[in-house]
C-alpha cells in the first residue's frame, strides 16, 4: 500500500503540473485513503488496537474531506 501511495502522489503532482487541479485533488485523497489504511493494517497486524483505533479515525476523518470535495457533506448522514 505504501507503494500505491507513493505512486498516487506522483501521479497528483504530474496532474497539477498539466493543469489539472481536481483530478490532482482527487488523486491526493486517493492516496491519503490508501496510505490510512495501511496505517490502519499495520496496527492490526501487530495487534496494538489502540494505534488500529486511531487509524480507524483517521481514515474517518479523511472520509469526511472526501464528502466535503465532492460537494457531498449535505448527504453523508442520510447515506448512512
Amino acid at each position: 500500500l505504501a507503494r500505491m501511495a507513493g505512486d498516487l502522489k506522483k501521479e497528483a503532482q504530474a496532474e497539477k503540473e498539466a493543469g489539472h487541479e481536481m483530478i490532482a485533488l482527487l488523486l491526493i485523497r486517493l492516496q491519503l485513503s490508501v496510505e490510512e489504511t495501511g496505517e490502519w493494517a499495520e496496527a492490526l497486524a501487530s495487534g496494538d488496537l489502540k494505534k488500529a483505533a486511531r487509524e480507524l479515525t483517521d481514515i474517518q476523518y479523511v472520509t469526511d474531506g472526501h464528502y466535503l470535495t465532492l460537494g457531498l457533506g449535505d448527504l453523508k448522514l442520510p447515506l448512512y
